[in-house]
């Protein structure tokens, strides 16, 4: 195919990414986002527990609305005790099943009325999220969903308040949902502490900022990062994906770890192995507060195995801070291929190939990035097809548009 064919499906696709995530933010009135942050109100008045459970990606945005929601309470005199759970995905079934996951949590914990329970699921069909609604309802304990398509099964008098958000593409409605639960944290956040709301002015606020930000993303960029990464998995190099800022950064690195490792690969006959690294966790346990000996060591020292050749993808919301300039220094003595991708604007730096989002927002950077994740992720997908020598049916925009792979796996397709 034509390069520059190829570089305007990727730029039509990320267009359609975009304005479908900016759509199904507008469709939420004010009212709902402020419904749902009243709602957190009483486990922030009676000091309960807030139970945040959701499955893979889902699980994902979970722990980002957990660091979001402490995040805007850290001054203010209201304190939090938070529970993720675990992401059953990621875990050995155990002999309790499944579907029990978060329904054990719930009974190990001895859930009370003074707690309450938020479920985040795409499909909102996922049956160990349902459980636990049902769970919790039995004994009085206030419950909250979040779903995207026609809401699921969860939305459907399974808990005191359902939130549906209207797109029909898991990985679209994830990129929705977690700036949406941004603005529902800041929003509870905001009144624990009593200060004047203005949710409708955050809502434009964020609808601006993801057409902005990624407005300035071009398709090159995109299908340069997707290439990269096909090669270096062809070659069976090591791909890099590190935040050394930490915080929100990392799991939004995280993510996009597993969209590379695990849906870039879907359904193609023999997908190259991957060798795929990321920041581990989503705060940094180098000792750092103990020993001040070099910000980011983590990542830092993560790079210790890295060879010639294998790439990194940086993500950070400041370049300059010395945690990032620490990780860019060992990468350049590694010999690797960098691709930086910053919240701020910062002038170029010799031998990294950047794009600055021009993000104002160190909280809405994470979810910028997340959203450029799966976007490459899906290019990466294609660019790997086209190099295997696998017939790709149809216009390649039409191709990116309807491949959403978490779906299709959900379906069975």
């Amino acid at each position: 195919m034509n390069a520059n064919n190829f570089v305007n499906a990727v730029e039509k696709f990320k267009t359609h990414y975009q304005e479908t995530v900016i759509c199904g933010l507008k469709s939420f009135p004010p009212e709902v986002i402020q419904k749902a942050a009243c709602f957190l109100q009483s486990v922030l008045k009676h000091q309960g527990t807030l139970y945040i459970f959701g499955n893979g990606g889902s699980y994902a945005l979970a722990r980002h609305f957990e660091a979001n929601l402490k995040e805007g309470l850290k001054n203010s005199s209201t304190r939090l005790r938070s529970n993720c759970g675990i992401d059953p995905c990621a875990q050995v079934r155990s002999k309790n099943g499944f579907a029990n996951v978060f329904v054990n949590v719930l009974k190990t914990e001895k859930v009370n009325v003074k707690d309450a329970v938020l479920l985040i699921s795409g499909s909102g069909d996922s049956d160990n999220l349902i459980r636990a609604a049902r769970y919790a309802h039995k004994r009085g304990v206030a419950t909250i969903s979040v779903s995207g398509f026609g809401g699921g099964k969860i939305s459907r008098n399974e808990t005191d308040l359902a939130i549906t958000v209207p797109i029909d593409d898991q990985q679209i409605v994830e990129d929705a949902i977690q700036p949406l639960l941004r603005l529902i944290a800041e929003a509870a956040a905001t009144l624990a502490q009593r200060k004047p709301l203005n949710i409708n002015r955050s809502l434009k606020t964020c609808v601006r900022q993801i057409s902005k930000c990624l407005c300035i993303v071009g398709g090159s960029f995109v299908l340069s990062l997707a290439r990269a990464v096909c090669e270096t998995f062809s070659g069976y190099r090591g791909v890099y994906i590190l935040a050394p800022e930490g915080g929100r950064l990392s799991l939004s690195a995280e993510h996009t770890a597993h969209n590379f490792n695990w849906d870039a690969v879907y359904q193609i006959k023999c997908p190259p192995q991957r060798r795929i690294y990321t920041t581990a966790t989503s705060c940094d346990f180098s000792g750092i507060s103990n020993d001040r000996l070099v910000p980011g060591i983590v990542p830092v020292q993560q790079l210790d195995k890295a060879r010639a050749g294998d790439l990194l993808l940086l993500f950070a919301h400041n370049p300059q801070t010395p945690s990032v300039m620490n990780v860019l220094h060992k990468a350049k003595r590694q010999k690797m291929e960098i691709f930086l991708v910053s919240g701020k604007t910062c002038s170029k730096i010799p031998g990294v190939k950047g794009i600055s989002l021009g993000s104002p927002s160190a909280t809405a950077t994470p979810d910028l990035i997340q959203m450029l994740g799966h976007v490459t992720a899906r290019v990466v997908r294609l660019c790997l097809k086209q190099k295997l020598g696998e017939e790709i049916k149809g216009h390649i925009a039409t191709v990116l548009i309807e491949q959403d792979m978490a779906q299709r796996r959900l379906l069975g397709k």
